[in-house]
């Protein structure tokens, strides 16, 4: 029985550690697609609203903390990987006994983390190439693992306000 249990666990293991490691490696050809094909700066329109538009973001999200300042590059990649810290000791804490479902936005947020730490520690930036716009308006440009840690974030905050207003 006790080994039936262990290989159980083996196997969720495996398959977490799985799907962390495809949200990288999806990340990272994605980026390397760009670097190889677009000079900075370029924009190239592939959809109504959607142009791919390489820029480097030396910042967090939106831009915001952004610069070339050294202490700016290794602060932010302390903060990654202290979240990246933190995501593990609650999936560490729960992951024998929580569900695919619920535990697939945390692994969407270590991938995407993970990605953006890669692209601090070898570039010093970020690289980010999705951007939508409407009209004259346009989105904080991005990348997959954005949108990993986007959807991953949003999946928990609703999951957590629907159960919140269903207990009360």
């Amino acid at each position: 029985m006790v080994k039936n249990v262990s290989l159980f666990k083996n196997v969720k293991l495996y398959y977490y550690f799985g799907i962390i490691l495809t949200f990288i490696i999806l990340d990272f050809l994605s980026k390397n697609w760009i670097i190889s094909n677009f000079s900075l700066g370029e924009s190239l329109s592939i959809l109504p609203n959607i142009n791919i538009y390489y820029v480097k973001n030396s910042g967090i999200v939106f831009g915001f903390f952004s610069g070339e300042e050294n202490w700016r590059k290794y602060l932010l990649i302390i903060i990654n990987i202290l979240c990246i810290f933190v995501l593990f000791l609650i999936i560490n804490k729960n992951w024998l006994y929580i569900s695919y479902l619920s535990i697939f936005p945390f692994l969407m947020i270590i991938g995407g983390a993970i990605g953006n730490l890669l692209d601090r520690i070898i570039y010093g930036y970020v690289i980010d190439f999705i951007d939508i716009y409407i009209s004259i308006y346009h989105f904080p440009t991005f990348n997959l693992a954005d949108l990993n840690i986007f959807i991953g974030l949003e999946y928990i905050i609703l999951n957590n306000f629907s159960f919140f207003i269903k207990k009360y």
